[in-house]
């Protein structure tokens, strides 16, 4: 956080050096298509999958989880974006209008509580509210994604009530496509690193087709929109 007001402060002083201004922005491709991948595949990675009752942690208290994750991101959605609204219209910030600020709220309501998890884990604390907040961080990133695209395709278009209806299948439509994708690149990876040529005999193999599979099933999902 220091490095970046640093930077930022940095780039201010140097007033019209655009040539560094432009080395110093950050490209959004490079942040989607080169560190998104792997964040996600390390959340879901870092699952705690140990059986407890013939069962997982994260399964046993999936219900709570998509509940915080879908209900509670797009409460937060609206909540932030009607703020957002609000205090422009009185003038206290600058004035975006409504369809804007959600889509401002989308892009804030996608936490990482971090901090959250570390000061969790040197309080022990109890393993079932670990499990909550970790994975609804995990679900709450994809759906503040999708959000985000969902709301974006209002910006050139008349609101109507069609168009609503139009956005929420899209969002639907995105999400269980790329779930399924997910999976299927999880069964293949399953029965991928089961055979006893790629884990017995060839460990780098292995440790490159968990990289390249993670990022293919990414990469595979964004292509087909």
């Amino acid at each position: 956080m220091l490095l970046g007001v640093l930077l930022g402060w940095v780039a201010k002083t140097t007033g019209k050096d655009e040539t560094f201004q432009d080395w110093l922005s950050f490209k959004g491709y490079f942040f989607y298509f080169a560190l998104l991948p792997p964040i996600i595949f390390e959340a879901g990675y870092s699952l705690d999958v140990k059986p407890r009752g013939g069962c997982s942690r994260f399964l046993q208290n999936a219900g709570a989880i998509c509940a915080y994750a879908f209900i509670g991101t797009a409460m937060s959605t609206i909540l932030i974006g009607f703020t957002m609204w609000a205090a422009g219209a009185m003038g206290f910030c600058f004035a975006f209008t409504f369809l804007e600020s959600l889509i401002f709220g989308a892009v804030i309501s996608a936490t990482d509580p971090v901090s959250v998890l570390s000061v969790f884990q040197r309080l022990q604390a109890h393993p079932d509210l670990y499990t909550l907040v970790f994975g609804e961080s995990i679900f709450n990133d994809a759906v503040a994604i999708v959000l985000f695209r969902s709301l974006l395709t209002f910006l050139k278009k008349d609101v109507t009530f069609k168009l609503v209806m139009f956005g929420m299948l899209t969002f639907v439509e995105i999400f269980v496509c790329s779930m399924l994708i997910c999976i299927a690149y999880g069964f293949i990876a399953s029965l991928a690193f089961k055979t006893d040529v790629v884990r017995n005999k060839h460990s780098p193999v292995e440790a490159s087709l968990v990289v390249l599979l993670a990022r293919y099933s990414f990469f595979t999902a964004e292509s087909l929109g």
